[in-house]
């Protein structure tokens, strides 16, 4: 049997929360939440131990904030509107390193944003101004949104990492 995306992520994250509740209404990812224009958009979260609320207490850098947003199809261009919108307020921030959307090939509406911080508190500041918190409200009904904090890893013989995070 066949997965799609949206089933994954909907099967990896029943019941999960994220800390956003206060800026977007969220609710498990099920087969039967699917979000619509009531309901918003809806945060999920990819690891159901660790939330977004807990990886913004802790202030390690440098960091990349991988998200990903499942846009319904037809919203595609109010999404990259406002997304152009909340970067223009990111990209003023000091310790935003590098920034890069994807799309997913073949007709996908699930898009993935990886962006370097120099340390999550580089990330809160602009996080918590007013201006990008009133942006994020705008995501278009029945998005699927999921975001987490990476470091690197060092894997001999492969990648190079900030060594702390392997012994973890």
């Amino acid at each position: 049997m066949s997965l799609s995306r949206r089933d994954f992520v909907r099967s990896a994250s029943i019941g999960a929360r994220v800390g956003l509740a206060s800026v977007l209404e969220i609710g498990p990812a099920s087969a039967e939440s699917t979000p619509t224009a009531s309901q918003g958009t809806k945060i999920i979260n990819l690891d159901d131990r660790v939330s977004f609320k807990q990886q913004l207490e802790r202030n390690v850098g440098p960091v990349v904030l991988m998200s990903t947003f499942l846009v319904p199809p037809d919203q595609i261009d109010v999404f990259l509107a406002g997304f152009r919108k909340q970067f223009a307020i990111m990209r003023k921030q000091t310790g935003l390193i590098s920034a890069q959307l994807h799309r997913g090939i073949a007709g996908s509406s699930l898009f993935m944003n990886y962006i370097v911080w120099e340390s999550v508190d580089a990330f809160k500041r602009g996080y918590e101004l007013p201006e990008f918190q009133a942006q994020l409200k705008q995501y278009p009904a029945g998005t699927v949104v999921s975001a987490t904090f990476f470091q690197r890893v060092a894997v001999a013989g492969m990648c190079v990492g900030e060594g702390s995070i392997a012994a973890e």
